[in-house]
């Protein structure tokens, strides 16, 4: 499954679950804010802006997930000090999730738990992330309160 299909597949189960997302960001204010923060983003990490611009602020999913702003991207990535790219959270800030650039096209995803440990790689792409999100939630370490 392609990175659009399988964001497409997520962001309508966004839209049915009533999740506030932003307007998708334009190409220019993706690479606006990514480079701002100066670490390596990959095309895969802009097309995930480019089809939402993220949820709304203090918004998550059913399993306390929250996939943050451009501005709060820009924001949380100010004060961390890891070459990782900070881009969610799960249960109000109990850890981050991050991206690991990997090559031009691809960034793989890491947990930080803020324990002082390296973060713990969890996908091989931002594709493989949401495909996890979709149907193994529970190895991104996110847990389903409807379920």
């Amino acid at each position: 499954m392609t990175l659009l299909t399988t964001l497409d597949e997520v962001l309508r189960k966004w839209r049915a679950d009533d999740i506030c997302l932003l307007p998708p960001a334009g190409v220019a204010q993706v690479i606006a804010t990514m480079d701002g923060i100066g670490r390596n983003y990959s095309r895969d990490v802009v097309a995930l802006y480019r089809a939402t611009g993220g949820m709304k602020d203090n918004e998550d999913d059913s399993r306390c997930w929250s996939l943050w702003s451009l501005d709060r991207v820009a924001t949380e990535n100010a004060r961390y000090t890891r070459p990782y790219l900070l881009f969610a959270d799960f249960l109000i800030d109990s850890y981050f999730y991050c991206f690991r650039y990997e090559d031009d096209e691809h960034s793989s995803v890491c947990i930080d738990y803020l324990n002082g440990e390296e973060p713990k790689s969890i996908a091989e792409s931002v594709n493989d992330f949401f495909g996890l999100y979709l149907r193994s939630p529970e190895k991104l370490g996110m847990f389903d309160l409807n379920s």
